[in-house]
C-alpha cells in the first residue's frame, strides 16, 4: 500500500508545473497554508475516530480521499481550484497521519524495535519516491509538453492500486476499553498524553523545528535555477533526494541502536546548521546539489528516533489521538508561517534558508541544554504542568 500511495511522478518538476498553471512562489507555500488546514481540522477529530472505531477504517478514507484530489489535477488552474485540491489532499494526510503510526505500532511483536520499523516504513515511502521520480523525471525530460499529464495519469493508476491494496490490510480490533470508551474520553486522554506533559510538548515543538522551515521539496527546484542547473538535471537531482532520504530512513534503526538517540539528534542538528549556512554562500550548481542531497538526508535519519521518543510516552487507548495531537502542532505552525515563507523566497530565494540557519541552530542548542531532562523521562512517565 505504502508503495503504491508514494510515487510522486510530477514530484521532481511539481514546483514548475504549479508555476505553469498560473501560481507564482507566494501562492505556492500558500497552498501549503491551505493543506496544513485541512489538516488541522481533521487530524485530531479522524484519530479519535481511529482509535475508537478502528485504525484500519481511517487508512482506507486516507487512500480514497488522495485519489479523488489527484483527479482534478489534469485540467485546474489558478490559486482557488488548487486550494480546494489541497484542502482535500490535508484531509487526507490528517485521516492517515495518527492512525498509520498506531495501527504500525499495535501490530508490532516487539514495541522496542518501533524506531526501526518507522525506517522501514519511511524507507518504503521513498522508495516508492524513488520509483516515480525516475520515471516522471524521464517522462517530462522526454516529453516536455504531455509529460504533466502523463504524469497525473500514472499518478491516478497507483493511487487506485493503493485503495485496494489497503482495504485488504488486516483489520485491527479495539481493545474492550477502547470500544467502552466514549470519542471525549478518547480525546480528552489523547490530548492530555500531549500538551498535559512538559517534556513530551517540547520534544513534539522540537521534532517540528528541527527540520526547519524553509519548504526544501518546494523550494529546491528554484534554487537550483537561479544557480544556472538545466531542468534536464531535476529528474536525477529529484532521483537523488528520494534515494538518500530513502537511505536515511534505513539508517534510522541501526544508528538509535548503537548511539543514545539524543546524541543522534544532536549531531544531525549541528551538521544541519552547517549545511543551510553553505547553501547561503554556494555559487556553483553541483556544490548547491550535494549540500541538499545533505540535508534531505538528516531529517529522514533522526525524524523516525524523534517519533520513537514521543510515541514511548502515550497511552494504547488513545495512541492515534496523541500523535495526532504532534502532527496538529506541526500542521498549525507550517500553515501560519508558509505564506511569509514563500514571500521571502519570492524576494530572494535565499531568504528561507537563512531562516533555518537560526531555527535549527536554536532548536539543536535548546536539545542540548535540556538532553538531561529528556533522558531522566521514563516511558509512560511525564511531569504534568
Amino acid at each position: 500500500m505504502v508503495l503504491f500511495a508514494n510515487m510522486g511522478f510530477l514530484y521532481p518538476t511539481y514546483t514548475l508545473f504549479l508555476l505553469s498553471r498560473n501560481l507564482n512562489l507566494t501562492e505556492i507555500l500558500t497552498l501549503e497554508s491551505v493543506l496544513a488546514l485541512g489538516i488541522m481540522l481533521w487530524e485530531v477529530p479522524s484519530s479519535v475516530l481511529a482509535d475508537r472505531w478502528g485504525r484500519k477504517k481511517l487508512i482506507v478514507l486516507a487512500r480514497l480521499l488522495d485519489l479523488v484530489s489527484m483527479i482534478p489535477m489534469f485540467w485546474v488552474r489558478g490559486f482557488l481550484p488548487f486550494a480546494v485540491l489541497y484542502a482535500l489532499s490535508g484531509l487526507a494526510i490528517a485521516s492517515q497521519s495518527g492512525a498509520l503510526e498506531a495501527y504500525l505500532y499495535e501490530i508490532l511483536p516487539d514495541r522496542s524495535g518501533m524506531t526501526r520499523s518507522l525506517g522501514y516504513l519511511r524507507g518504503a515511502m521513498f522508495a516508492a519516491m524513488l520509483i516515480g521520480s525516475v520515471v516522471g523525471g524521464m517522462i517530462v525530460a522526454v516529453d516536455p509538453v504531455n509529460g504533466y499529464t502523463i504524469c497525473i495519469g500514472l499518478a491516478i493508476i497507483t493511487l487506485s492500486f493503493s485503495v485496494v491494496a489497503a482495504a485488504y490490510l488486516p483489520a485491527d480490533t479495539p481493545k474492550a476499553s477502547q470500544q467502552r470508551a466514549s470519542l471525549s474520553i478518547v480525546f480528552k486522554t489523547g490530548l492530555r498524553a500531549v500538551f498535559g506533559s512538559r517534556q513530551v510538548l517540547i520534544l513534539a515543538i522540537l521534532s517540528i523545528s528541527m527540520v526547519g522551515f524553509s519548504e526544501k521539496h518546494y523550494l529546491w527546484q528554484p534554487y537550483l535555477k537561479s544557480l544556472g542547473l538545466s531542468i534536464r538535471w531535476f529528474g536525477l537531482v529529484a532521483v537523488g533526494i528520494t534515494a538518500i532520504s530513502l537511505v536515511g530512513s534505513l539508517m534510522a534503526g541501526w544508528t538509535a541502536r548503537r548511539w543514545k538517540p539524543l546524541r543522534v539528534i544532536i549531531l544531525t542538528g549541528g551538521l544541519s546548521v552547517f549545511m543551510f549556512g553553505l547553501l547561503v554562500v554556494i555559487q556553483r550548481p553541483l556544490w548547491g546539489v550535494l549540500v541538499l542531497w545533505i540535508l534531505f538526508l538528516l531529517p529522514a535519519l533522526f525524524e523516525p528516533i524523534f517519533t520513537s521518543l514521543i510515541n514511548e510516552h502515550f497511552p494504547d487507548e488513545a495512541r492515534a489521538t496523541a500523535l495526532s495531537g504532534v502532527s496538529w502542532l506541526s500542521s498549525t505552525t507550517h500553515m501560519i508561517l508558509r505564506p511569509g515563507v514563500g514571500y521571502l523566497a519570492d524576494r530572494n530565494i535565499l531568504n528561507p534558508f537563512r531562516l533555518d540557519v537560526v531555527v535549527v541552530g536554536l532548536s539543536t542548542l535548546t536539545i542540548l541544554l535540556l538532553r538531561k531532562t529528556f533522558i531522566k523521562m521514563k516511558p509512560g512517565e511525564s511531569k504534568i504542568f
